[in-house]
């Protein structure tokens, strides 16, 4: 496990939820989403190259239970207590299409599932799929590059292919942040950097942590979100070392448990909003005590939840689905997993 990346996906989980609490005069975090979608572009380069075998299969493993479990969750509140719900509505077929993640046009006017959240997992099931396909026709050795040709001719071909809303979303640029991501992991794997000091990579960290909420509140800067996250994430991993604290691994729970953090903080601000405010208006989420509290609550519930359902769950799936992992050079053991 690369403990800096694990980090960083507790600081863009964080980011995400502080988003959508959509605290007066403080509403940033979206560019937590751009940090997530390089993560997996590095991520996956790294799965590819440590464990080629049954990509794809370890993917839907690590995505589909969870995100199953909420959105049919939410299918059934929206079922039985609509009320509680904003825009999502107990219709079979956008649930079906939800949960084999095909886009559609929800009844607030955006492509969204079932699970408001889960746009971005059509992005990441695309993206596996892409890359599948490039280990398949090439091996693990060019799945990076063909998977980024694939990206940019589908990118640039595909409005002209068709005029639909799902043409249009899948041809975002937002895409090519999973590209960004493995090209970071080779780098990063290639070792070519690593005479720079430490120092160096600290302070570009800082530099690309403090650039994406610029970036978002529309301040002029030479990158993109894109750009910024894949630095951001590029020189966490070059500052990677053996060694951790008490403080490292308290982020590491939160970053193990960033992918719930993502699926259910939604819905823990909007019970949130509607049960423990009315009773505590202290708790208001326009004070910074309410967001506090908040955030700390979808932390813990997280936490739980990973630990003693998600983790148990997906240990059991691995175990009867996939074989046992094959020997890996000690090269590339060195490098850990994620």
């Amino acid at each position: 496990m690369l403990i800096n990346i694990q980090i960083l996906r507790a600081y863009a989980a964080i980011a995400v939820a502080f988003f959508h609490i959509n605290m007066p005069g403080l509403s940033s975090g979206s560019f937590g989403v751009h940090v997530f979608f390089v993560i997996s572009g590095f991520i996956i380069a790294h799965s590819f190259v440590v464990q080629p075998d049954r990509f794809f299969l370890r993917r839907i493993i690590r995505i589909v239970p969870a995100y199953w479990a909420c959105t049919i969750g939410i299918f059934c509140i929206a079922l039985i207590r609509p009320e509680w719900l904003n825009s999502t509505t107990a219709n079979t077929g956008k649930l079906l299409k939800s949960l084999l993640f095909i886009p559609y046009l929800k009844e607030n006017g955006l492509m969204q599932p079932v699970l408001n959240v889960g746009w971005t997992l059509n992005y990441e099931m695309f993206f596996y799929l892409a890359v599948s396909i490039s280990l398949w026709i090439a091996g693990n050795r060019y799945a990076v590059a063909l998977t980024c040709v694939m990206l940019a001719v589908i990118l640039r071909t595909l409005p002209g292919l068709c005029a639909s809303d799902v043409c249009s979303f899948y041809a975002n640029p937002i895409s090519y942040e999973f590209c960004y991501g493995m090209i970071a992991y080779y780098l990063w794997r290639k070792r070519w950097l690593e005479r720079i000091p430490r120092q160096m990579w600290m302070v570009s960290c800082l530099l690309f942590a403090l650039a994406l909420p610029l970036i978002e509140a529309r301040i002029e800067l030479p990158f993109s979100f894109g750009t910024a996250s894949a630095g951001l994430v590029f020189s966490a991993a070059m500052l990677e070392r053996p060694f951790s604290s008490v403080w490292k691994k308290r982020f590491v729970a939160i970053g193990d448990a960033s992918y719930l953090i993502y699926l259910i903080h939604m819905y823990v601000i909007e019970l949130f909003n509607k049960i423990a405010i009315p009773i505590f208006p202290v708790l208001t989420l326009n004070a910074l005590f309410g967001v506090s509290l908040c955030l700390g609550i979808i932390i813990a519930v997280s936490i739980v939840l990973h630990r003693f359902l998600e983790k148990p769950l997906l240990d059991w799936l691995k175990e009867k689905l996939v074989p046992r992992r094959q020997h890996i050079p000690a090269a590339l053991a060195a490098s850990g997993g994620c």
